[in-house]
């Protein structure tokens, strides 16, 4: 699904709720790839084996942000800034995650009863989002602040989870591209 003009101004939810006439609601999968406008893959990741680890696991990896450059170093960033030690977690022989403490704004894949029953429901996640305000504003800011609060237990409902630094991203820079 791709957006255009107008809708793409309208913001992630819209897509989430938008109805198609001919098909009822824009999204029909069980898990949704999001992937900024701003944001590359510098080499690919195993979706297969992603896609198959989250429908494995639906109770606890909710939401898997693919590794970006900023997530590099994210066990000794955590243990600096919040105090915390995470440890990768062996979902299959070839991934491990790591629990994230925010809601990033990279790509990422998500189920998408998380984001319609979880993220955009303030009285499942105690947030309400508004038109024209990001998840990873909102939503991020709650996590963190439950988890400096609660501890790592209040990560739980929030499911999320970053690949071990395998699958980097980059932000786009028109400067650095080279259309062929």
């Amino acid at each position: 699904m791709t957006s255009s003009g107008r809708e793409r101004s309208r913001g992630l939810r819209w897509w989430f709720f938008r109805r198609d006439a001919a098909s009822g609601s824009m999204v029909e999968t069980e898990l949704v790839l999001v992937v900024q406008h701003d944001q590359v893959f510098l080499r690919g990741f195993d979706a297969d084996q992603l896609v198959g680890a989250m429908l494995a696991n639906p109770g606890w990896l909710k939401y898997v942000s693919l590794a970006s450059r900023s997530s590099m170093g994210y066990q000794a960033r955590v243990a600096d800034r919040f105090g915390l030690q995470i440890s990768p977690t062996r979902v299959t022989p070839g991934l491990a995650v790591l629990p994230l403490l925010m809601w990033y704004d990279k790509p990422h894949l998500c189920f998408k009863d998380h984001y319609l029953q979880f993220v955009f429901e303030p009285s499942e996640s105690g947030v309400r989002i508004r038109e024209g305000e990001f998840p990873e504003d909102v939503l991020g800011q709650r996590l963190v602040h439950e988890i400096r609060e609660k501890g790592m237990d209040a990560h739980e409902k929030y499911g999320t989870w970053v690949v071990d630094e395998q699958t980097p991203v980059s932000r786009l820079s028109m400067k650095r591209i080279s259309i062929l």
